[in-house]
Parts: structure tokens; sequence; C-alpha cells
């Protein structure tokens, strides 16, 4: 077997020998198939951010009998056709999507000449079967944590402000926007100090104007550029992390891998109650309400979150050691 993983995200070298790339699920799905193939001496090439008629044209493609597309955000039409006329195997990897409808549609169209199709929730499952061939196998493989293991802290000490930290793509800043109301409100009792780890967006701008970070205030927003690395730090500095969304709508499909990276960093997250995220229910506080309280609301989850992190770490290894077994057959 020799593949070529196909995606129009952005993937560099991370200073060393490894690759990595802008989007999580890239680095949580397609990286992790990339360096499990290559550790099983299995031939394979990343192919990123080119164009169909380029593509099909590479060494990487020609020489390839798999094709696994991941994270694709053009019409694939012509690398599928050429695909199929070269009697490649085809698989696509469909993370949760950008948007309900708009964004699974370059992968949508994709699903209809798979032969395997890897998705990570029962969720997205069960719409994805809708769309591929009916000879196509469908399989949920979650996402593993890429967070070093942390130890659990949290100690909200004196009159500091509370830190709180949210991240996430720019896109996903309207569930946030739901609750800063709350979080302002919730200011006037406690000083709150609010981290957004994105990439620029008009919102953001528009937050920061109206919540300066400014010595004295009861509410502040920063917000700070993406990168792995400074993933890392925020979620070091932070006392909870808020992952909101949309339980009824739009999340729905959604992986948990912000949840499981919080946990795996040893913080407190609080998050809304959709589907991914409720087996980890007794590791975060799981909620509809991102209304943050007291140190002595969240010893019970913290208690638990110390005993139990043990277990969500085998349990997140097992699922990165699924990925790989589905990667490689």
């Amino acid at each position: 077997m020799e593949v070529a993983l196909i995606t129009d995200d952005t993937v560099t070298r991370d200073g060393g020998s490894a690759f990595t790339a802008q989007l999580a699920s890239t680095r949580l799905r397609l990286l992790v198939a990339f360096h499990g193939l290559n550790a099983r001496n299995v031939p394979c090439w990343i192919i990123a951010r080119k164009t169909p008629e380029d593509l099909i044209v590479t060494g990487a493609f020609l020489k390839s009998d798999t094709v696994l597309l991941g994270k694709i955000g053009r019409d694939h039409a012509a690398t599928l056709q050429a695909s199929k006329s070269a009697g490649k195997t085809i698989f696509i990897d469909i993370p949760d999507p950008l948007d309900a409808n708009e964004g699974l549609a370059p992968l949508r169209r994709a699903a209809a000449f798979a032969d395997g199709v890897v998705v990570p929730t029962p969720e997205l499952a069960s719409l994805v079967r809708q769309w591929v061939p009916e000879t196509a196998s469908v399989a949920v493989i979650p996402e593993p944590y890429e967070e070093p293991i942390s130890p659990v802290l949290f100690q909200p000490t004196g009159d500091r402000p509370l830190e709180l930290l949210w991240f996430g793509a720019p896109r996903n800043a309207r569930f946030l926007a739901n609750y800063i109301e709350d979080l302002a409100e919730l200011a006037e009792t406690r000083p709150i100090k609010l981290t957004v780890l994105s990439g620029r967006s008009p919102y953001f701008d528009q937050l920061i104007a109206r919540y300066p970070d400014l010595p004295g205030a009861n509410f502040q927003v920063t917000h700070k550029d993406w990168s792995p690395g400074r993933q890392t730090a925020c979620l070091s500095a932070c006392d909870i992390v808020l992952i909101p969304g949309a339980p009824d709508g739009a999340s729905q499909t959604k992986s948990a891998n912000r949840l499981v990276n919080s946990i795996a960093a040893g913080r407190l997250a609080v998050a809304s109650p959709i589907p991914s995220y409720l087996p980890f229910s007794d590791f975060a506080t799981i909620e509809r309400s991102m209304r943050v309280g007291g140190k002595g609301r969240w010893q019970p989850t913290v208690r638990t979150l110390k005993t139990g992190l043990p277990r969500v770490r085998t349990g997140s290894a097992r699922t990165s050691a699924g990925i790989l077994s589905a990667r490689c057959g």
C-alpha cells in the first residue's frame, strides 16, 4: 500500500522533522495517520493546498494506490475522478463541519466516491451514511488529545481576576458571544480576565474595545493569536476553560477535541451539553449555562478530575491508537 494524504489545510514542519497544521482536525486526524503509517513503514506522502489540476500530476499522487482526503474546502471532483480511473482506493476523513451545511458541502460531494469514510462522532456518522455508496464503510474514530499531560490545578486565590480561556476558530465566536453579558455581570462580584485564543475577527476587535485589558477593570478581554505552543501556555495559565456550543443546533456533530485537550492539560472546563462531551461529564462541568462561580462550587468537579484523570488519559491514548489502526487497515 502507498498512500497520498490530501488536504487543503496549511501543513508545515514544526521546527523539527514532524509536520504540523493550522487546523486541529488536520493535526489530530490526517497527521496522526501520516505518522502512524510512517511508523509502520507504509510509504505515504502529504499533498497540501494544491488545486486538483496540479495535484493529479504530482509524483506522490501518481505513485499512490490509496488516497485519503481530509479537511478539503475546494471541489475535488477532478482528484476523485482521476483516483477512480486509476483504480485507487478512496478514503475520506470528515471532521466536524465548518458550518452545518456550507462547510460540509465539498466533503459531502467527495463522500459519493468513497470506499470508506472516517468521522469523529456517531452523530456525524448518521449524517454521512446518507451520502456514501451502500458498499462504503463508515467508521467512528474520536480524536486524541495533543496537549502535554499536566497536573490538575484550580487554585484561584486572593483578589486577582479569575482567568478564563476560550480557544477555537473565529467562526465559533458566535457561541462565546451568547455568554459575554453573563460574564460581564459576574465580573461585578469577582474580577474576570478572559483570554481569547484564536485568529483575528471583527467581533474580537469589538469585544476588546468594549472590555479592554486595563488595570482595575472588573472584566477584561485580551486576544492572542493561536499557535500550538500558545495554546499550551494559555491552558497552563488559566483557571477555567469555556467551551460553549449550540446543544440543539450546529454543535450536534462536533468532536470533543477541545474538551479532551483541556482535561489533559489538567484544567477545569465548563462546556455545553453537546453529545460528544457527555461521556466526559465526570471530568468537566457540562451545563447549558456558562456562568462561572466561586471556588467552592467547583470543588466536587476538581476532586473528580484529579482522581479520574488517569482513566481519561488511558481512554485518550486508546483513541489515538484507534486512529492509527483504522488508518493503517
